[in-house]
C-alpha cells in the first residue's frame, strides 16, 4: 500500500471524523450529553467500516451540528484519482474505521448505551455540569508548569501555583477593571491573608510527606512480614523432611525410603521431598512443572511424582556434588547421621548470634577507626537507627548544625539528663516532616545507632 493511499485515507478521516468531533468537544455541549454523540460516532464508524464510500465522495456527515469545513484541502482529497488509488484508499478506510470503532467501544464504554454516563439521572447531571470534556486545559497547565520549572528551578510549589493562577485566571485584567479604591482594598486584604495561605501550604506539604512516610513504613513492614513467612515456610518444609528420615539425595535413597513406607504414605513423602527442592534448595533452569502436584486440576499419580523427583535429583547431581540438609541451607558434605530438627534449630540460632556478634565487633572497630569530630559534622549525611513499634528502622538524614538554644527547647524530654554532658546536634531526616530533630549523636554513635554515609 503506497504512501499516497495512507496520506489520503488519514486526510479524509481528519476532515470527516477527527475535526468534527474536536469541534463538538470544544462547543457548548454539556458533559452529561456527550453519550448520544459518542453513540453516533460509533454507529457511523461501524457503517463506514463496511462501506466507506461516503468518506470518498464527500457525503459523510458525522454530526449535523459540526459539519465538515469546506476548505481547499478537502477539495484536493475529493478530486478524481486513478482507479488503483481509489480502491486502495477504500480498503484502508474500512480497516481504519473498524479499528477506531473498536477503540471507541473500549475507551468510551461509559458513554455508550448501557454505560453509567449514557443517560445519567438529574442529580448526576448536576454534578457533571462543570466537568471538562477534554484535557486541553490540563495540558496547557502542565506545559506552563514545565516552562516555569525550567526558568525557576528553585521556586517552591506555592510560587509556581501562584504564577499559574495569576496568568490563566487573568487576575491582572480583573484588577484593572475594578475602581481604584476597591482594587487597593482587595490587594490589602490579600496581603493580610498571605501568612495564613503560606501556613496552609506548608501544612499540606507536611501532610503529603507524612503520607509517603507512612506508605514507606507500611511497605517495609509488609516486606519484613514476607521474609518472616518465607523463613517459616522453609523451616516447616525442613522439619517435614527431617521427620521423614532426611533428604533423599540419590535414586537408591528414594527406592529404599519408599519401600519402607506403606502405600498410603508414599505420596506425602514424595511431596515433602519435592517441596523442599522448590522452597529451600531453589534450582534455576529446571522445568517448573516438575514441582507441581497437579496437572490441569488432576492430581498426579505416585509414579508421576516419583518420576519428577528423579529428574530433579538428576538435574541437581549434574550441577554439583551431593548435598545434605541443614536448616535453611545446603552442605556439600553428606551427613550419614542426620540431626533432629530441634538440634538444627539450636545450631541456626547459635550461627545467627555469631554473625550478629561479628557484625557488632566490625562496627565497633570501624567506629574506632573514625574519630567523632563534632566540629566537622555540618552537612554530614548519616543513617540513624530508630525503634518504631518494637521494630528497628534506619532513617537517612543530614546534620544541619550543632544545636542552638532554640533547638534545645524543642528537644525530646528523654534526653534532658544528658544536657551539659553530651554534644547535641540538629538533624533533618529525609522522610520526616519536621525541620529538625535534636539528638546526642556522639552517644548514639558510640552505641552503634548512627552511621556516617
Amino acid at each position: 500500500m503506497s504512501s499516497h493511499t495512507t496520506q489520503r485515507a488519514m486526510g479524509l478521516l481528519e476532515r470527516y471524523v477527527t475535526s468534527p468531533y474536536m469541534r463538538l468537544i470544544e462547543s457548548d455541549v454539556q458533559f452529561s450529553d456527550i453519550g448520544g454523540y459518542v453513540e453516533q460516532l460509533k454507529n457511523c464508524l461501524q457503517k463506514w467500516s463496511d462501506d466507506p464510500t461516503p468518506l470518498l465522495n464527500g457525503t459523510a456527515l458525522l454530526f449535523p451540528e459540526c459539519p465538515p469545513q469546506q476548505e481547499t484541502l478537502q477539495q484536493h482529497l475529493l478530486n478524481e484519482v486513478n482507479q488503483e488509488l481509489e480502491e486502495s484508499t477504500h480498503i484502508l478506510l474500512g480497516i481504519l474505521c473498524a479499528a477506531i470503532s473498536g477503540v471507541v467501544g473500549k475507551q468510551l464504554s461509559d458513554h455508550l448505551s448501557g454505560g453509567v454516563f449514557y443517560n445519567p439521572p438529574q442529580d448526576l447531571r448536576h454534578e457533571m455540569s462543570t466537568n471538562p470534556k477534554d484535557n486541553l486545559c490540563a495540558e496547557r497547565l502542565f506545559g506552563a508548569l514545565d516552562r516555569i520549572q525550567r526558568r525557576m528551578p528553585d521556586a517552591n510549589t506555592i510560587t509556581m501555583e501562584g504564577i499559574l493562577m495569576w496568568s490563566h485566571n487573568r487576575t491582572s485584567e480583573y484588577l484593572s477593571s475594578l475602581p481604584e479604591e476597591e482594587r487597593h482594598k482587595m490587594i490589602e486584604t490579600t496581603r493580610k491573608m498571605t501568612p495564613q495561605a503560606l501556613k496552609n501550604c506548608q501544612a499540606r506539604k507536611n501532610q503529603i510527606k507524612d503520607h509517603y512516610r507512612k506508605l514507606q513504613l507500611e511497605n517495609q513492614r509488609k516486606a519484613n512480614q514476607k521474609l518472616v513467612r518465607s523463613a517459616e515456610t522453609k523451616d516447616n518444609v525442613i522439619k517435614a523432611v527431617m521427620d521423614d528420615g532426611g533428604l533423599w539425595t540419590t535414586p537408591a535413597d528414594l527406592s529404599k525410603m519408599l519401600t519402607e513406607q506403606p502405600p498410603g504414605k508414599q505420596r506425602q513423602f514424595l511431596m515433602n521431598q519435592i517441596r523442599y527442592h522448590k522452597t529451600v534448595h531453589t534450582l534455576t533452569g529446571l522445568d517448573k512443572s516438575l514441582f507441581h502436584q497437579q496437572n490441569k486440576g488432576v492430581k498426579l499419580s505416585d509414579e508421576n511424582l516419583k518420576s519428577n523427583l528423579l529428574k530433579i535429583m538428576a538435574y541437581r547431581s549434574d550441577l554439583s556434588a551431593p548435598m545434605t540438609l541443614t536448616s535453611g541451607s545446603m552442605s556439600s558434605n553428606p551427613d550419614p547421621n542426620p540431626k533432629p530438627a530441634h538440634f538444627l534449630n539450636l545450631k541456626r540460632k547459635y550461627l545467627e548470634r555469631a554473625v550478629q556478634n561479628q557484625h557488632d565487633l566490625s562496627g565497633q572497630q570501624e567506629r574506632k577507626k573514625r574519630r567523632f569530630l563534632s566540629s566537622d559534622l555540618s552537612g554530614q549525611r548519616i543513617r540513624h537507627l530508630w525503634v518504631i513499634d518494637g521494630r528497628d528502622t534506619w532513617f537517612k538524614g543530614t546534620i544541619l548544625r550543632s544545636s542552638t538554644s532554640n533547638d534545645m527547647n524543642q528537644m525530646d524530654g528523654n534526653d534532658d539528663g544528658l544536657v551539659g554532658q553530651e554534644d547535641f546536634f540538629t538533624v533533618k531526616y529525609d522522610l520526616l516532616q519536621e525541620d529538625g530533630y535534636v539528638y546526642p549523636l556522639r552517644k548514639e554513635w558510640e552505641e552503634g545507632c548512627v552511621e556516617f554515609l
